[in-house]
């Protein structure tokens, strides 16, 4: 492949490394990563960050790593301007793109945003954790061109994947990260060749998705069993998880829950409560009563020094006292 352009990847997530490695097999020359050092990584909440600079390094890609998130200072403008970078590809990189930059760009800058519904519906944050809670069932991966804007830029190309009922938040990551390959291997030769501008979406958002905080994974017990399976498939790793308290007569401790899965409706629960556990198996897998049936759990973190039993409870709040 001949390319005189410049390529820049800006990531902060595992899939970067994936992505980095997808273009540089198809021939795609990247003449920087743009990766958040570690330390900056609890200051901003990057669930599923990845230092990229290994791997990177290792391909002979220089990796320059920003003194913030949003780009907005005036060392990293000028230390990322001295690279020369033609195009830009942002993938697992949660801020919006300065203006300074976007300017600086021949090719323009380019990222993904996915949904339910084709663009401007699902605008916002984290659309794959929602779709999951939604029980939809199919997602949309778009290849936008960025503007000044959130997720509002021209839309160059699309994807569908589906959302089965044996998804997490962690598989839509990876049916995703291939929909991202596809549509960069397909579409970066025409943007190179062409500089291409793609269609302007159309209309006014019907809704978006707002930003989803470790605090949002509480689990609310008087939802149905398949609520609370969504609930927690959406939030399992490499997110901070769903979680729930632990009710007992001195000190309520936090849970979170990793794997469950609807288990019965038919078996007889009927002397326990909701949110209460109505069997321990040998292997600390648990059943907990629900409004509409039964959830099996699987997989699970709590303090090593408290212990489910059955007949124990869970609750939304974390002042509950024992029943």
């Amino acid at each position: 492949m001949t390319q005189k352009i410049s390529i820049a990847l800006a990531s902060n997530k595992n899939v970067g490394q994936t992505l980095l490695e997808a273009l540089i097999t198809a021939g795609f020359e990247i003449s920087l990563v743009i990766n958040l050092h570690p330390e900056h990584v609890l200051a901003n909440n990057i669930a599923g960050y990845q230092d990229l600079a290994p791997f990177a390094k290792s391909k002979g890609v220089p990796v320059y790593r920003p003194s913030k998130y949003t780009l907005k200072d005036e060392l990293d403008e000028e230390r990322i301007k001295s690279y020369d970078i033609d195009l830009l590809i942002c993938i697992g990189w949660q801020r919006l793109i300065p203006s300074w930059f976007l300017k600086s760009l021949s090719y323009g800058s380019y990222g993904m945003h996915g949904s339910s519904d084709f663009l401007p519906n699902g605008r916002g944050r984290s659309p794959m954790n929602w779709c999951l809670i939604e029980n939809k069932k199919r997602f949309i991966t778009h290849l936008i061109r960025h503007d000044d804007g959130v997720d509002s830029g021209n839309i160059i190309d699309y994807q569908f994947f589906d959302i089965n009922i044996w998804d997490d938040i962690e598989s839509l990551h990876y049916k995703n990260t291939i929909a991202e390959i596809n549509l960069l291997k397909r579409n970066l030769p025409r943007i190179m060749e062409e500089n291409y501008c793609g269609r302007q979406q159309e209309g006014e958002p019907e809704y978006e998705y707002p930003k989803r905080t470790p605090e949002h994974g509480i689990i609310d017990w008087s939802q149905g069993t398949m609520e609370l399976y969504n609930f927690i498939r959406a939030q399992t790793h490499p997110f901070p998880g769903a979680f729930s308290y632990l009710i007992s007569n001195d000190q309520n401790s936090k849970v979170y829950f990793w794997n469950a899965q609807p288990f019965d409706e038919q078996l007889n629960f009927e002397d326990f409560e909701i949110g209460q556990v109505t069997m321990k198996m040998y292997n600390g897998d648990f059943i907990v009563k629900t409004i509409d049936g039964s959830l099996l759990v699987r997989k699970y973190d709590i303090d090593k020094f408290v212990s489910i039993e059955k007949g124990s409870f869970f609750s939304s709040d974390a002042k509950s006292k024992r029943r």
